[in-house]
C-alpha cells in the first residue's frame, strides 16, 4: 500500500510497464502485420530482449516477440503510417468497386492511389553525411547484390534497375576520386574498400553466377531493406557527386566515340557506357591545383586532429598518392573469360586504363591488336596458333588484386599463365605480432612487419635458400678450426715455457699474459625488434592481468587457456611450415640436378 491507501496493483510499474507484444502494437497502430514489419524496418524500430521475460510479459512463461511501449507510440506520431493508413481506406473502396462491378470507378481509384516516400526518414536516421557514410557498408553490399538479379515476382523491375544504377554511380566516383583502397577476391565475391572523405566504406560485389532462388531467405524482408537503402544511396550519391564538381546524374565527356551497336537506343547505348566503367564522367567545372601551402596547412590540421606527428601523416598521404598512380601508364586488355567489372574498377580507380574486346560489350576504347598494351589479362591457356605479342605481359587476374593490396605492381613473373600461383591473403584482417597466434610470413610481408625476421630465419637455419644455410655452416667451421689452432698454439708454448726452469717463471708470466692481450674480432649481437616487442608486450600483459578482480578470475584463466591452445597450435603449424619448405627445396634441388644431367648427357 502507498502512503496514501490506495493498492498498489501487480505489473503496473518497472519493467512490465516498459514492453509491449506485438499483438498489443498491432491493435494500437492499426495496421496488418505485412506493414507493421515494413514500418519498422524503415524506422529501424527492432524487438527487445528483456533482463527477466516472466516480469515483462505480466507473469506469462510463453515466449513472445516485445517491443519497447516507447518506440510504439513513437510510431503513432509518424507520417507514414498515416499513408498506410489512407492506402488501406483507398484500397477498401478499390474492392468495393469491384463488388459492384464498376470497373471504371476502379481504375480512377487506382490511379489516385496514394504514394509514400522515404526522404524525411534518411534525414532523421542520418542526422549528418558522416554518418551516412559510416552506414554505407550495408547498402553498397544489398544494392550489389539485387544490382545482378533476375526481375522475379517479389522483385520489381524498377527496384533491380535502381539497385544497378546507383552502384554504377558509387563506382564511378570512387573512379574519379582514386579513393580505392583494398581489394580482395573471396568465395562469396569481390571485396573492395575505399576512402571517402576519411571514412574507409566496405562492401562486397558477388559473382555473375546463374541466379538460384534461396530457400531460407525472405525475399520481402530485404526489397524493405534495399527499398530504403536506394533511397539513401541517391542522398549519397548526389552529395559525393557534387563535392567533386561532376554532373549528377552522371553524364560522359565527350570522347569522340561512335556507337556500334545499332540494335540500341542512344539512351540505352549510353547508359550501357555508364555501366562500362570506362569513360571519364563529365564536370561542371575543372578542380582547381591545390597549392603546397594549403596541402601543407591541411596536413597540419589532419595531425592535430588525430594526435600524430606531421612526418607520419605527410608519410602516409605521400603512400596513399603513390597508391593512387598505381596503375599510370599501363594498358591493359582483358580476355572476354575474366570478369570484366571488377577489373576494370579496380585499374581504372588507380590511374590505370583498359579496354576488352568491343563485341563482348560497350565501351571498349581499343582492341586486342594495339602495340601501346602493356599487359594482358588471361585466365586460361591461349589457344594453339593463337597470335602473341611481344610487346606486353600475359598476366592472371590476381596479379591486379595483390597489386593494389601491396602498393606496388608485383612481379610478372610470378603470375604468368599456367605459373603456380602465390597465396592471395586478405588485406582486411591487420592483425598484430602477439606471443600467442600464428601469422604466416606471407602475411607479415603484406602487412610490413617482416622487418627483421629474415635474417633472424636465416640464423636459426630456417630459412628458405638451402645454399645459405650451407655456406653459413661452412663459416661456422672454417671460424672453429681457427679457434682450435690458436688454442693449439697457445698450450705449446705453455709447455715449452714450463720446462725453462723456476727462474723464467716471471718471464714466461708476462710472455702468456701479453699473448693473452691480443684483439680479437667481437661478435655482432643482432637486435631482434620482434622478439623485444613480444617481450614488451607479454610483460604489459601480465602487469594488466593483476588488476582483475577477484570474480573474473576465471574467465582471465579461461583465456589464458585458450592463449596457450593457440601458441601449440601456431608451432605446430611452423614446423609444419619449416617440413614443407625444405621439401620444397630438396625437390627443386634434384630437379635442377636432373636437368643438368640430362643436358650433360645431350
Amino acid at each position: 500500500m502507498t502512503g496514501s491507501g490506495k493498492m498498489k496493483k501487480k505489473y503496473a510499474s518497472g519493467e512490465a510497464s516498459w514492453y509491449m507484444t506485438r499483438k498489443q502494437a498491432l491493435d494500437k497502430l492499426q495496421v496488418n502485420l505485412r506493414d507493421f514489419r515494413r514500418l519498422c524496418i524503415l524506422k529501424g524500430i527492432y524487438p527487445r530482449e528483456p533482463i527477466k521475460r516472466t516480469r515483462a510479459q505480466k507473469g506469462s512463461t510463453e515466449k513472445k516477440t516485445l517491443y519497447y511501449k516507447k518506440d510504439i507510440q513513437f510510431l503513432l506520431h509518424e507520417p507514414l503510417i498515416w499513408k498506410m493508413w489512407d492506402m488501406k481506406a483507398r484500397h477498401k473502396k478499390i474492392q468495393k468497386s469491384k463488388g459492384k462491378r464498376d470497373f471504371e470507378g476502379a481504375q480512377r481509384l487506382n490511379k489516385g492511389r496514394p504514394k509514400y516516400d522515404l526522404d524525411h526518414l534518411v534525414k532523421e536516421r542520418y542526422p549528418t553525411f558522416s554518418d551516412a557514410l559510416n552506414d554505407l557498408d550495408d547498402p553498397l553490399s544489398l544494392c550489389s547484390l539485387f544490382a545482378i538479379m533476375p526481375t522475379v515476382s517479389k522483385l520489381s523491375e524498377a527496384l533491380v534497375s535502381d539497385c544497378r544504377r546507383l552502384t554504377v554511380e558509387f563506382m564511378h566516383y570512387v573512379i574519379e576520386s582514386r579513393a580505392l583502397r583494398k581489394a580482395f577476391i573471396s568465395i562469396k565475391g569481390y571485396y573492395f574498400q575505399a576512402e571517402v572523405q576519411g571514412i574507409a566504406v566496405t562492401w562486397v560485389m558477388p559473382h555473375h553466377f546463374v541466379y538460384m532462388r534461396p530457400e531460407n531467405v525472405d525475399m520481402k524482408v530485404m526489397a524493405i531493406f534495399s527499398e530504403f537503402y536506394t533511397t539513401l544511396l541517391g542522398f549519397v550519391n548526389y552529395r559525393l557527386y557534387h563535392s567533386l564538381n561532376l554532373m549528377y546524374p552522371p553524364k560522359l565527356a565527350l570522347t569522340g566515340a561512335t556507337p556500334t551497336d545499332t540494335c540500341m537506343s542512344t539512351r540505352e547505348l549510353d547508359d550501357e557506357r555508364v555501366a562500362a566503367l570506362n569513360t571519364p564522367l563529365a564536370r561542371a567545372r575543372l578542380p582547381d591545383d591545390a597549392d603546397d601551402a594549403d596541402d601543407d596547412a591541411e596536413l597540419a590540421l589532419m595531425a592535430a586532429a588525430a594526435g600524430e606527428e606531421l612526418e607520419e601523416v605527410r608519410r602516409r598521404r605521400q603512400r596513399t598518392r603513390r597508391l593512387q598512380r598505381l596503375f599510370a601508364g599501363c594498358r591493359v586488355f582483358i580476355g572476354r573469360e575474366v570478369p570484366r567489372e571488377p577489373m576494370v574498377f579496380a585499374i581504372r580507380a588507380l590511374g590505370g586504363t583498359c579496354s576488352w574486346d568491343a563485341s563482348c560489350a560497350p565501351g571498349a576504347t581499343y582492341s586486342e591488336t594495339d602495340e601501346t598494351i602493356t599487359h594482358q589479362l588471361i585466365d586460361r591457356a591461349m589457344p594453339q596458333g593463337a597470335k602473341k605479342y611481344t610487346s606486353r605481359y600475359y598476366v592472371q587476374p590476381q596479379w591486379v588484386f595483390d597489386s593494389v593490396n601491396c602498393g606496388d605492381l608485383r612481379p610478372v613473373q610470378l603470375y604468368f599463365p599456367g605459373v603456380e600461383l602465390p597465396p592471395h591473403l586478405s588485406p582486411f584482417k591487420e592483425e598484430e605480432v602477439t606471443w600467442g597466434e600464428y601469422v604466416p610470413p606471407d602475411k607479415l610481408k603484406l602487412l610490413g612487419q617482416l622487418q627483421g625476421t629474415e635474417q633472424a630465419a636465416a640464423e636459426d637455419g630456417v630459412g628458405d635458400n638451402p645454399s645459405s644455410d650451407e655456406d653459413a655452416d661452412e663459416d661456422q667451421e672454417s671460424a672453429d678450426e681457427k679457434q682450435e689452432d690458436e688454442d693449439n698454439e697457445e698450450s705449446d708454448g705453455e709447455e715449452e715455457d714450463s720446462d725453462g726452469g723456476e727462474e723464467m717463471e716471471d718471464e714466461s708470466a708476462e710472455d702468456s699474459a701479453k699473448a693473452k692481450m691480443k684483439v680479437t674480432p667481437g661478435k655482432i649481437e643482432k637486435v631482434d625488434d620482434r622478439k623485444d616487442k613480444m617481450k614488451e608486450s607479454k610483460e604489459d600483459f601480465w602487469m594488466r592481468a593483476r588488476m582483475i578482480k577477484k570474480k573474473d578470475k576465471h574467465r582471465f584463466y579461461k583465456l589464458l587457456k585458450r592463449k596457450k591452445l593457440m601458441q601449440e597450435e601456431a608451432r605446430l603449424l611452423t614446423k609444419k611450415r619449416q617440413i614443407v619448405e625444405k621439401e620444397m627445396a630438396e625437390r627443386k634441388r634434384q630437379e635442377k640436378k636432373q636437368m643438368k644431367t640430362a643436358l650433360a648427357q645431350t
